[in-house]
């Protein structure tokens, strides 16, 4: 909780821990692991998902076992049972909607409140291309997204459809050019270009496994860390120390904190593509105590420090137009600052 949820309170976070725990166990599954017994699912996972494989080990604890044993046995047997290849009859990607639809029937209200609302593809495709002409037309990357130098950011990736959508792309632009033979040079390319943040743990589960499948199945080499989708907070300033624990579990958490902040602080992002979430905050004057959204983007990294939100703020105060500054106060604009 201290890492990647401090501000829940004790029924928020063991909500979030078990969505943690029962998207690592089916990942798992997917995986090919047929007993989930917590040190074998684990293991399932320590190639590509080594986050998620930690939070299982967390469950070896025997205390924890004296206290969750049962609900997390009965979890374990249920997902055991699942047949991997039946997800994967009915629908070309299973996963698409997979976290959407688990909300609806899971929780609405949170699926509300997080604004858990994924774009059509059919508009995420056509915002690809679009942004795919502009590579080559303006910015001289002939080969769009699988360019050597075309770092993409989804500052809130969900489950992963904007990167997929982009990496197809470029993997198409690079067959239609040079042929088959291309092709896993530059997915290797875009594995280590491409970089994802998501807040809420199940998306970014979801969103770890589908790139991760995809770009392995396209002939990518994989960066050895693994995809770089960050479970991180995209408004944290870019200067936060990660808290000092030193176990296993919070050394692995550490190092995925010091690699979404490494990304914020310095990497030159060419192509920021995405949906974040919207929602305007409209403070009461008279509430006392009400959290002002907007994080290090709208406040900076403490008095004296000027926020970056500045430079959207004083060209509008210049022109007489700060009457409409009030439009601003949006978690999208906090994203795309």
């Amino acid at each position: 909780r201290h890492f990647l949820f401090p501000d829940a309170d004790d029924a928020q976070f063991a909500d979030a821990y078990a969505q943690t725990l029962t998207y690592s166990l089916l990942l798992a599954r997917i995986g090919g692991a047929e007993e989930l017994e917590t040190s074998k699912a684990a293991a399932a996972l320590d190639t590509g998902h080594s986050l998620l494989a930690q939070t299982l080990r967390v469950l070896s604890d025997p205390r924890v076992e004296q206290e969750i044993g049962f609900a997390v046995g009965l979890l374990r047997r249920v997902i055991e049972a699942v047949d991997p290849a039946v997800l994967e009859s009915d629908n070309e990607d299973p996963w698409l909607y997979f976290y959407e639809d688990f909300l609806a029937a899971y929780d609405p209200a949170l699926r509300n409140n997080r604004g858990v609302y994924y774009t059509p593809v059919q508009v995420v495709k056509a915002q690809v291309r679009l942004v795919s002409q502009l590579l080559q037309q303006r910015f001289n990357k002939p080969l769009g997204f699988a360019d050597d130098d075309v770092v993409l950011l989804d500052p809130a990736v969900g489950t992963g459809t904007y990167p997929l959508a982009a990496f197809e792309h470029g993997a198409r632009l690079v067959a239609e050019r040079f042929g088959d033979g291309a092709a896993d040079g530059r997915a290797t390319v875009m594995a280590n270009n491409f970089y994802a943040f998501e807040l809420l743990v199940g998306p970014y589960a979801v969103a770890h496994l589908r790139l991760t499948q995809r770009m392995q199945d396209a002939g990518a080499t994989l960066p050895p860390e693994g995809v770089h989708v960050y479970l991180t907070d995209t408004l944290e300033s870019p200067h936060a120390a990660p808290p000092g624990q030193q176990t296993l579990f919070h050394k692995q958490l550490a190092e995925e904190h010091k690699r979404a902040q490494k990304v914020k602080a310095s990497k030159r992002v060419l192509v920021c593509i995405g949906n974040p979430p919207y929602d305007r905050q409209v403070i009461d004057p008279d509430a006392v105590g009400e959290e002002r959204k907007g994080g290090w983007v709208r406040f900076g990294d403490g008095p004296g420090d000027r926020p970056i939100l500045e430079d959207f703020l004083e060209p509008a105060r210049a022109a007489g137009q700060g009457v409409h500054l009030k439009n601003l106060y949006n978690d999208y604009v906090y994203f795309w600052r």
